[in-house]
């Protein structure tokens, strides 16, 4: 990733005829937000950043519009999907960021062992007992300290049942009423996997879809919970063996509606 970073920087220079200079965020997003938070807060933020889509609403205060610089290079901001727009504009109408890119998560899975993907939790659950018993991983999923729990692990399985976080006022609303039941029928579920060995305890130092990496790569493991932005690397880990998986939607719980999380980032301008 470094040499692929510095051929391009090493490009743009030379066709803008322009020096850069450049950092790469640690694997680690939400030490890496927490990092440029505090460059941003001492005025010492770059010129531009990659921010996660999540940690957006922290730098508000530090950002500087791209309205000119779009409008010189031709750039029309029609030409993002009204999902990005949402992101890229402030509430004062301003263009501060460019959506560069997105992602999703899924269930990636081993057909020679997963002949079909689970289309329920619990039959998720079954087929993990069922690698589990082979000698095998049961599903692995980030359950750790981290953003990977909350955005891969935990939310897909409360919207599902129609749970949700926040309020039409912008308030939590994830503990009130029916939104609790939900939430804790989430703990539950994942507590009783737990209970029944089809997952790990050891998922619990697991805080991060990246953590799949290392797992994977042990042989042991038939099926797990990433992000989109990781199928490159496990056809790199899993080389000829990489035509036997497949993806499928997340399953959820009984009678629950199909649901992901959809994340991004974009690329920032900072005041100076």
């Amino acid at each position: 990733m470094s040499t692929y970073v510095q051929q391009n920087v090493r490009d743009i220079e030379e066709e803008y005829g322009m020096p850069m200079q450049h950092s790469i965020h640690t694997s680690n997003i939400d030490e890496a937000m927490a990092r440029l938070q505090e460059q941003a807060v001492r005025n010492q933020a770059p010129d531009f950043a990659l921010i996660d889509g999540y940690a957006i609403e922290r730098f508000q205060d530090h950002l500087q519009p791209l309205n000119e610089l779009m409008d010189e290079n031709g750039m029309d901001l029609d030409d993002f999907l009204p999902f990005a727009q949402d992101v890229m504009v402030g509430d004062d109408g301003n263009v501060y960021g460019l959506y560069l890119s997105t992602d999703i998560r899924y269930v990636f899975y081993d057909t020679r062992y997963v002949p079909e993907p689970p289309e329920s939790w619990d039959e998720a659950m079954q087929i993990s007992e069922d690698l589990v018993n082979q000698g095998y991983e049961g599903l692995v999923l980030p359950l750790g300290v981290g953003e990977g729990t909350s955005v891969t692990s935990l939310w897909p399985l409360f919207w599902g049942q129609g749970g949700e976080l926040v309020d039409e006022n912008g308030q939590p609303a994830f503990y009130n009423n029916e939104n609790r039941e939900y939430m804790l029928n989430v703990f539950n579920a994942i507590h009783d996997g737990v209970e029944t060995g089809a997952i790990s305890k050891r998922m619990a130092i697991n805080g991060e879809e990246n953590d799949g990496n290392a797992e994977i790569s042990t042989g042991l493991v038939k099926m797990l919970y990433p992000g989109s932005w990781q199928i490159n690397t496990f056809q790199d880990i899993l080389g000829d063996d990489f035509e036997h998986w497949d993806v499928a939607s997340l399953p959820m719980l009984e009678g629950g509606d199909g649901t992901s999380t959809v994340g991004g980032l974009g690329i920032w301008h900072f005041h100076r």
